[in-house]
């Protein structure tokens, strides 16, 4: 049974290519193009992890971990913050809510990859 994960990010061309290199590697994707739509898929399937951009018009990566920090199934989810973020600030932010990696943008596939494979066994 293949791995489940949610990409949430407002960026379709970048959802296209973190598609491509997930489904070759043997994951279920499911993608989200705002914080809302992401939301709405929090419907009780088994997700194994999330890669979460944080700028994002409307809700952003934050407010996503805090909603699903809150929910009970997926408290324990890891989340990687997939972002071309670089201020040190937002890293520790993210990481004292419960955030379990940052992937920097523009990404290698192999690192994103290798960051995956750390938090979920394909």
């Amino acid at each position: 049974m293949s791995k489940t994960l949610l990409v949430v990010d407002d960026s379709i061309i970048l959802m296209e290519i973190i598609g491509l290199a997930i489904e070759n590697s043997g994951y279920k994707l499911l993608l989200a193009g705002s914080v809302n739509d992401a939301l709405k898929q929090l419907d009780g399937q088994k997700i194994h992890l999330f890669l979460v951009d944080i700028n994002m018009p409307g809700m952003d990566g934050f407010d996503f971990v805090k909603h699903v920090k809150g929910h009970s199934l997926y408290k324990h989810t890891p989340i990687l913050m997939l972002t071309s973020e670089l201020n040190p600030i937002k890293k520790q932010v993210a990481k004292d809510a419960g955030v379990s990696g940052w992937v920097q943008k523009p990404f290698k596939v192999s690192v994103l990859l290798d960051a995956i494979d750390k938090f979920v066994d394909p």
